[in-house]
């Protein structure tokens, strides 16, 4: 049996991975309604959308424009990344239609956001993957213990915390004599007449 706190951080983790996913069809370029008639797709495209045969005609411009991006995109990815976007596919479908509800309005939310707080969401999302397993799930653990007010000082806090580190290392590197990037990858120092 799971613990509760497990099937949060795991759905807090396939929501944020519906969230790029999302992120990334809706980016997908310009549009292609010019593109959209069924004779104008490639045989390899409308073997992929063969079940949208006989009701193409009828679709919304916009589902095909949907239907033939993420064709395109499926085609330019490698089996990795195939494996991968499948594998979402099927953990979103594991989903309830209340826990899909639920991404799809934090998804909009997210989308109803300045860009500034879309991107430190971003970071500190990262940050966090970036983890190793065992102290994600001590920051887990730690957060669900937090009240929904001590939850947003915690991550300003971490913001914070980032923003020193990286002035810090700015510092570091702007101070009189210090070594250049080149010169930390080549291994040698300034040279001060």
């Amino acid at each position: 049996m799971t613990s509760r706190a497990g099937k949060k951080g795991r759905f807090a983790s396939t929501l944020l991975a519906a969230a790029a996913l999302v992120c990334a069809l809706l980016a997908a370029g310009p549009s292609l309604a010019a593109d959209t008639d069924w004779s104008s797709l490639t045989a390899d495209e409308q073997k992929m959308l063969k079940r949208f045969s006989g009701e193409w005609e009828s679709l919304p411009d916009e589902r095909k424009e949907r239907l033939v991006t993420g064709v395109r995109r499926w085609q330019g990815m490698s089996p990795e990344q195939r494996d991968k976007a499948r594998n979402r596919f099927q953990k979103w479908q594991s989903l309830s239609p209340e826990e899909q509800s639920t991404i799809r309005r934090r998804y909009q939310e997210f989308r109803r956001l300045p860009a500034e707080e879309r991107k430190r969401i971003t970071r500190n999302y990262q940050y966090f993957k970036s983890l190793p397993a065992e102290e994600r799930q001590r920051l887990r653990n730690r957060f669900q213990q937090l009240t929904p007010e001590q939850r947003k000082q915690f991550l300003r806090n971490r913001d914070l915390q980032q923003m020193r580190r990286r002035q810090q290392t700015d510092g570091q590197r702007n101070r009189p004599g210090a070594r250049t990037d080149r010169q930390r990858q080549r291994g040698t120092s300034r040279q001060f007449n």
